[in-house]
């Protein structure tokens, strides 16, 4: 009994001790709230967004009156990833800055669209019929529960003459058949209703949006020489936002410019929609470390050789995946369906801008939205391409010259021909050549083919040695009404030992590039032309050995 009283007692303390603290909490909560209220919170504008290829700059601007002396405003309502130390706030003349901080609200409900309040309301009112069909079927299962109870003791009596017995059992039929009907109508209706309130959820879980979310805020504390109304403009970097550039390639003919539209995949996961808001897209990125580098001394030290391979060969081929390219079926583009907002291109310093002309919406929901940012008309050289040795196919290239005052990003690009969609290619400026090869796709008007037409092996008895003799011959065949370019390419072995020998008898009036076995012939096709190149070299190794490669 003792021990249970002291249980209690020491229970009521701890219960004592959680209320004080609970109180303490509601007090300095009061006292919090009551000091916000005393400051006047401002409500701004987002005017401008500024994006990187990480982070994001946003511009807002906001007016309010402002009495003689010290002020203190809370701008409300802003994002709950802004850079602290990256904000910065002009004011009219006469009004002079004390402090500015940054903080994040909790507790602000909020402001839900109209679209969101319908379709939360529809909920509302299906769950309520819901809770009614079940109220229904609770009462017919009881009722039918009734009937069952009532049925047996009917039989149990005695006194129950036949006839009533009789009585008894068509009314028991008959009703519980009526709640069997109607149950099932209502488990009908339940599951219409259910299949509309998932549907509604599902959208609305689409639509990303919060009743109740954080909001991030900055106090300023200002001072004024006069009442006024005062103009207000906040600028700060936010995290969450970047963007991508992706091309879309147009070409209409052999005989006309290739057009290059310049986009971006830019998306936003701030917490707070842009609506109407004007971008710039900027090629920097803020978060880059911009100290300059300091040199200093370098050691030797040993390590193992590495292999390292001479890809200065490769070098032009390298700047496009265009002989790779997939082919997608035919999907039609049409150019009405392009919009391409005037844009004002701005060489900065360090980086390039692309101000669009043109207000977005773009909401905070962290997927791609494409923006248009400029486009250009650039002269080309077109030819055709194919290494039958890799692929029997004619790939049309357009070359550009010039194309370093582009400034164009390294990025996928999608490439059209006569308004059809070919495939995707990608683009890589990062390099120092002059001319940039753009894909096309292949060309089925053109016929490619190679053969290996005569194969000798002779064995020398005098030295020991085996002499592979071998010709090949490339047809290239054009059905096009028109006069073609064409760059073919082949190869043959290259030797790395001594032992084995590789001489090129007949290069077929091809260049020779001898350090890597590559034959390269160019050649003009009249329509409906076809032409036959012939090529012939012999490979001499020991008979001891075995040569993969010939």
């Amino acid at each position: 009994m003792k021990r249970h009283l002291q249980d209690e007692f020491f229970e009521s303390q701890k219960n004592n001790r959680i209320m004080k603290k609970i109180i303490s909490l509601l007090v300095l909560f009061v006292i919090i709230m009551t000091a916000s209220a005393a400051d006047k919170q401002v409500k701004s504008e987002m005017t401008k967004a500024t994006v990187y290829r990480q982070n994001g700059k946003i511009t807002r601007t906001a007016t309010t009156t402002v009495s003689t002396g010290i002020n203190k405003i809370i701008f409300t309502d802003l994002e709950t990833v802004i850079q602290a130390q990256s904000i910065q706030v002009k004011m009219s003349p006469g009004v002079k800055l004390l402090s500015v901080s940054y903080g994040i609200n909790y507790l602000k409900d909020k402001e839900i669209g109209k679209e969101y309040k319908v379709l939360s309301d529809s909920v509302e009112l299906l769950n309520e019929d819901i809770s009614w069909l079940a109220e229904q079927k609770r009462v017919l299962a009881a009722e039918e529960n009734l009937l069952n109870q009532n049925i047996k003791l009917g039989s149990t009596q005695e006194s129950v003459s036949v006839d009533e017995l009789k009585a008894l059992a068509s009314y028991y039929s008959t009703r519980v058949k009526a709640i069997k009907k109607e149950y099932l109508g209502l488990n009908r209706k339940e599951s219409k209703l259910k299949e509309i309130r998932s549907r509604i959820q599902n959208q609305m879980g689409q639509m990303n949006v919060n009743k109740s979310t954080p909001v991030g805020m900055i106090p300023v504390e200002i001072t004024s020489n006069s009442s006024k109304t005062a103009n207000f403009e906040l600028s700060y970097v936010v995290t969450g936002v970047s963007w991508t550039p992706i091309y879309d390639i147009f070409s209409e003919g052999l005989d006309k410019n290739v057009k290059i539209v310049y986009k971006a995949n830019v998306v936003q996961n701030t917490g707070v929609n842009w609506k109407n808001v004007k971008l710039t897209i900027n090629t920097g990125n803020p978060n880059t470390n911009n100290s300059r580098p300091i040199l200093n001394p370098r050691y030797l030290t040993p390590y193992v050789t590495a292999v390292v391979y001479d890809q200065s060969v490769y070098a032009n081929t390298a700047l496009v995946k265009g002989l790779d390219i997939k082919r997608s079926g035919e999907y039609e583009k049409k150019k009405e369906d392009a919009f391409y907002a005037p844009m004002e291109m701005v060489e900065t310093i360090t980086n390039m801008e692309f101000r669009v002309d043109q207000e977005y919406n773009i909401p905070a929901d962290g997927k791609a939205h494409l923006v248009t940012m400029s486009d250009y008309d650039v002269p080309a050289d077109y030819e055709y391409h194919t290494v039958p040795i890799m692929d029997k196919g004619a790939f049309l290239l357009a070359k550009l010259t010039d194309w370093g005052k582009l400034n164009l990003l390294a990025a996928y690009a999608n490439i059209f021909l006569d308004n059809t969609y070919i495939g995707q290619s990608y683009i890589n400026p990062n390099i120092t050549v002059d001319t940039l090869l753009l894909s096309f796709g292949r060309d089925e008007k053109i016929i490619v083919d190679r053969q290996k037409v005569f194969s000798e092996c002779k064995t020398s008895s005098l030295m020991g040695n085996i002499k592979h003799m071998m010709t090949y011959e490339i047809k290239i065949r054009t059905t096009k009404g028109t006069k073609i370019s064409i760059d073919v390419l082949d190869q043959i072995p290259i030797s790395n030992n001594k032992d084995y020998v590789v001489e090129l008898i007949d290069k077929g009036g091809a260049e020779y590039l001898e350090k890597y076995g590559k034959l390269s012939w160019k050649m003009d096709l009249a329509p409906n032309e076809s032409k036959t190149i012939r090529f012939q070299y012999s490979v001499k190794h020991p008979k001891n050995l075995t040569l993969q490669g010939l």
